[in-house]
């Protein structure tokens, strides 16, 4: 039988490991997940040619189980590249801007009357001065109550 402390600790320090990594020229992740799989793969063979031998069995299935956590850390970041609205150079500008795109849930009324919450699909960026620029993301909007 497997100890689950010790597994759970290894995943857990390889989630950490791989978070503190640096990102490597530019990447907006880490470690590479084609790496990450290669090393699972390799972790992998070697349980198997050491399945008689509980030592190097160990340290094998101790190792996979830091590289699945920092495969996990991996697939959990968000991929964002020049078209994601969040990485765009408006955000964070004291500057008009128009969004385009579909309204994707129903609104949001909030109680207080203040405003109603509209999620958009992003499909174009319009900035003053600048050409309209191919987006991607969720916006939230907060619109007037009773607004068309």
């Amino acid at each position: 039988m497997m100890p689950l402390v010790p597994f759970t600790l290894t995943w857990l320090m390889g989630i950490w490991c791989a978070s503190r990594t640096p990102a490597l020229a530019g990447a907006s992740v880490a470690l590479s997940t084609a790496v990450l799989r290669v090393a699972a793969g390799a972790a992998i063979v070697g349980i198997i040619l050491t399945w008689r031998t509980p030592k190097p069995r160990w340290f094998f299935i101790f190792a996979l189980a830091a590289i699945l956590g920092a495969l996990r850390i991996n697939l959990a970041q968000p991929y964002l590249d020049q078209t994601t609205l969040a990485t765009r150079s408006a955000n964070d500008q004291p500057m008009a801007v128009i969004v385009e795109g579909v309204v994707v849930s129903e609104p949001d009324v909030r109680d207080t009357l203040t405003h109603t919450n509209l999620r958009v699909e992003a499909n174009k960026l319009i900035i003053t001065d600048q050409p309209t620029k191919t987006v991607r993301g969720l916006v939230l909007i907060q619109a007037p109550p009773f607004s068309d």
